[in-house]
This record gives C-alpha cells, sequence and structure tokens, in this order.
C-alpha cells in the first residue's frame, strides 16, 4: 500500500516536470532531448503511446508545430493513463542493461537485488533510483546518463 501511495506521488511530480519542460521546446533538437530524457518515464504510462511519440520525432517534416502539436497530445493523453507497475519494473531492468557494463559484480548484484526486491513489493523505488544516480558517475556514455537521470530524478534540468 505504502509503495503504491509513493509512486502516485511519483507520478504526480513527473507529470509536473514533464509538462513544465515539454512546454519550453521550442524547436524538434530540443524536442528530440526531450523525448531521450523521458522515454521510459511515458512508456511507464504506455508503450504503444511511447512508440508512437519516437515515430512522430522519426518523421519530422520541417513543419515543428504540427510535430510539437502531434506529440504534446500524445504525451497528455498518455497522462490520462494510470501507470503501470510491472511496466516501471520492465523500465528499471532497461537502465539495469544499460549500466551492468560499467559496474562491478557487487554494484551489479546490489541493483540487480533492489529491482527484484521492487517488483515483490518490499521496497520503494527511491531506494532503486537512489543507487542508480549513485552509479551514474560509472557509465561514460551521454545519453545513457541522460535518459537514467530523466528517470530516477524528479527535479533534473533537461541537456542544453
Amino acid at each position: 500500500m505504502a509503495i503504491m501511495k509513493f509512486m502516485e506521488i511519483w507520478v504526480f511530480f513527473k507529470k509536473i516536470e514533464m509538462t513544465f519542460y515539454l512546454q519550453r521546446c521550442e524547436n524538434i533538437k530540443q524536442l528530440i532531448n526531450f523525448h531521450s530524457r523521458y522515454k521510459l518515464v511515458i512508456r511507464v504510462f504506455s508503450i504503444g503511446i511511447s512508440r508512437k511519440l519516437g515515430r512522430i520525432l522519426a518523421i519530422y517534416n520541417n513543419n515543428f508545430f504540427e510535430t510539437y502539436q502531434n506529440y504534446k497530445n500524445l504525451v497528455y493523453k498518455a497522462f490520462s493513463l494510470n501507470p503501470k507497475y510491472n511496466q516501471k519494473i520492465d523500465a528499471y531492468f532497461h537502465l539495469y542493461g544499460m549500466v551492468k557494463e560499467s559496474l562491478n559484480k557487487d554494484q551489479r548484484k546490489e541493483l540487480l537485488d533492489l529491482i527484484v526486491n521492487f517488483r515483490s513489493s518490499e521496497i520503494y523505488d527511491k531506494l532503486i533510483n537512489d543507487k542508480f544516480l549513485d552509479y551514474l558517475i560509472y557509465v561514460n556514455d551521454e545519453y545513457k546518463r541522460n535518459l537514467i537521470s530523466g528517470f530516477c530524478l524528479l527535479y533534473a534540468l533537461p541537456q542544453p
């Protein structure tokens, strides 16, 4: 029960944060950066919408206003749905796959144990988020760092 309450709080703040940054996108590069940072968060609401958002950006036709409106409408549609607990677990496993090469055996085991315990409703996801953020110093790939921090931080600033 307490884990579900925490997830509701996480969802509320993520929606505010993402709306704030989405409304500040003024060109396609900023919109792509937004998508790169938050696509796993959107995936927690709807895998289908997350894929559609990627397609909208992939077929960009030099009409930023139209692309932005279509993208924004789908993000808001995703926000109207309830987040799926299993999709959040899936996102953590996805992030784990991104960082595992950068970690030693003990660190990999610790992170994997946290995710498994979260799946069993034994811990809050904040513990996993904090651990991912602790291990960011070992990740050299900027795309991975951006995706991990976008998912794990509530008040992260977007990359310019």
